[in-house]
C-alpha cells in the first residue's frame, strides 16, 4: 500500500485489491497509526519546498539547499572541485556572476545623420563559491565583488526523506 496524500481528515492511498489496483481516500482510523511527528515533518517539508521555490525564482541560494536546487537557481557551475579529509568530502561549485552594463554608441545612418543607441554588455561582477557537505550547501563565499549592504546568508531547514 502506498500513501499518496494526507489531509486533516483522510489519507489517499493506492494499493492492490482482488479486482486490481485501487486508489481512494480512507479515514485514518481504519489504518495503522502514522509514526510520531510524521504529519508535522510532512508539513515542514512542504513549507521548505515553498521557500526553496521562492529562492530559485530569485536566483538565490541558501544554506541546506541540495545540489539540484542550487543548479536550478544558478545554472551550471563554472568550476567544480572536491576536497577529502578526515572529516569527509566537501564539493565546491564556483559560479561567475555577471552584470549588464549599458553602453552608448553613436553612429551615422544611411543619410549621414547622427544617431545613438544603447547596447548592453555582460561584465563579470563577482564569484560565488558554494560548498557542499553531505550533499547540502554548507557555506557560501562571495569574492571579487561586494556583498549587498545588509545582505545576510539565508538558512532553510535541511530536507528529509519522509518514510512510513
Amino acid at each position: 500500500m502506498e500513501l499518496q496524500a494526507v489531509s486533516d481528515h483522510a489519507y489517499r492511498i493506492r494499493g492492490m485489491a482482488q479486482q486490481g489496483q485501487v486508489a481512494g481516500w480512507v479515514d485514518p482510523k481504519y489504518l495503522n497509526p502514522l509514526k510520531k511527528d510524521f504529519l508535522e515533518n510532512l508539513k515542514q517539508n512542504a513549507a521548505r519546498l515553498e521557500a526553496v521555490k521562492a529562492l530559485i525564482a530569485k536566483n538565490e541560494v541558501a544554506i541546506n539547499m541540495t545540489p539540484e536546487e542550487v543548479q536550478m537557481a544558478l545554472g551550471k557551475p563554472t568550476k567544480k572541485t572536491s576536497h577529502v579529509d578526515a572529516s569527509g568530502r566537501a564539493d565546491v561549485w564556483e559560479f561567475i556572476r555577471y552584470e549588464r552594463i549599458p553602453q552608448e554608441t553613436v553612429g551615422r545612418d544611411s543619410n549621414g545623420n547622427l544617431f545613438s543607441s544603447i547596447t548592453y554588455i555582460k561584465v563579470p561582477s563577482g564569484k560565488l563559491a558554494v560548498t557542499f557537505a553531505n550533499n547540502l550547501v554548507n557555506s557560501l563565499e562571495q569574492s571579487e565583488g561586494s556583498l549587498e549592504k545588509g545582505a545576510q546568508t539565508k538558512i532553510i531547514p535541511a530536507p528529509f526523506i519522509v518514510t512510513y
